[in-house]
Parts: structure tokens; sequence; C-alpha cells
């Protein structure tokens, strides 16, 4: 029988850990400024940096809150989510 870690290593090579981790992102960020201002399309992840485009001011608000950020999407997304900077 699989472990599920076995199942999550399958699932990360596939690059759906991205998209979860993306989608988590973004969901966490729209709760945060209260609008929903981007989407899956704003974010791009590469060797673990979430870079997001967008204004300066959500930048900031990005920014200030970054920590707790990446802690709710950390909570939320699980094993599965494989950013570890926003910027």
């Amino acid at each position: 029988m699989i472990g599920i870690a076995q199942l999550l290593e399958r699932f990360k090579n596939l690059g759906l850990g991205e998209k979860v981790s993306k989608e988590v992102l973004v969901a966490e960020i729209n709760n945060l400024v209260g609008q929903n201002l981007i989407s899956t399309k704003d974010i791009k992840i590469q060797n673990g940096i979430a870079f997001v485009r967008g204004g300066s001011a959500l930048k900031s608000e990005i920014f200030i809150h970054k920590d707790q950020i990446l802690k709710q999407a950390r909570e939320k997304a699980g094993e599965g989510f494989v950013v570890k900077e926003i910027r």
C-alpha cells in the first residue's frame, strides 16, 4: 500500500502543489484586502518564491501581512504548500 507521503510527493511532481499553493494564496490575499483584486494568473511561483503582480498599494499590504498570509495558507493547504516567500 502506498503511504500518504508518497502520494503527496507524486502530486508535487505533477505540479499540483504549485496550483494548490496559488489558489490558497489568492484566497488569503483577497480575504486580507476584502476584495477580489488578484487571481491565480497574477502569481508566479519559482523556487518556492511567489511573485505577485499588482499595484503598489496591494504589494504594500501583502508585504505588511506576509507572515500572516503564509501562516494561514500553510494551515489550509497543508503539506502541499510549496511557497516559502512572497515578493
